[in-house]
């Protein structure tokens, strides 16, 4: 699992990633009907435009979900790969396909980890809500904006029951497993479960989604 360092580290990379997004998508305006038509026909210098337009953008919404740049940016190149291989098909404008395609990669590679896994009954309902999120999402990084993001999860598991807040503390930031807290606690496994389970439920009625899906990643290592 985590350590706390690793949640801040994360919220540092997703927030400097969205700076040079911004920046990334001034190149955005290059990309035109004309541009897709050139594409069409098998033109390179039509790929390398949009590739450079949007491939800082398509490693944001990746890092977002997969929280590894490596896996991540491989998802990325992977997807423009396939771009290329169905251009005749590309329609214009191409961020929407080139989107969902990047999601859909990223639910891919999430469900190859979860079957590679054993987890617990909370830990499942996690994952399902982290891949009905991204398949659901039009618009994934407008809450990026937030630069409080680690502050705003703080608050809000600070206001949890006294218990419940002790043993989630114990999972999320220093790492433990289950039966560690369970033991040091003088719990049994199942109550350190369910103070967990009813930690998630609490949180996901106040967390925007963007730090939801954060928290979930962060549980999940």
């Amino acid at each position: 699992m985590s350590s706390r360092p690793q949640i801040y580290a994360n919220l540092l990379y997703l927030h400097s990633m969205e700076a040079a997004m911004k920046n990334e998508l001034k190149l955005v305006s290059s990309v035109t009907g004309e541009t897709i038509e050139r594409l069409n026909e098998g033109d390179m210098d039509a790929f390398n435009d949009i590739y450079r337009a949007y491939y800082v953008y398509l490693c944001s919404i990746a890092m977002y979900y997969i929280h590894n740049r490596h896996n991540a940016a491989s998802i990325v190149d992977d997807v423009f790969v396939s771009f290329w291989d169905k251009r005749k098909n590309i329609t214009y404008p191409p961020l929407p396909y080139l989107r969902k395609s990047v999601q859909n990669a990223c639910v891919s590679h999430l469900r190859a980890d979860r079957n590679s896994m054993i987890y617990n009954s909370v830990e499942d309902e996690a994952w399902n809500y982290l891949e009905n999120h991204i398949l659901s999402s039009d618009d994934p990084l407008k809450a990026m904006e937030d630069s409080d993001a680690g502050r705003i999860l703080e608050e809000k598991i600070n206001e949890l029951p006294l218990a419940c807040r002790e043993v989630f503390r114990a999972c999320l930031y220093e790492g433990k497993s289950y039966d560690e807290i369970a033991a040091e606690r003088g719990l049994s496994v199942s109550t350190v479960r369910v103070h967990v389970k009813n930690a998630m439920d609490r949180l996901r009625n106040v967390l925007d989604a963007p730090i939801l899906v954060l928290l979930i990643m962060t549980l999940m290592k």
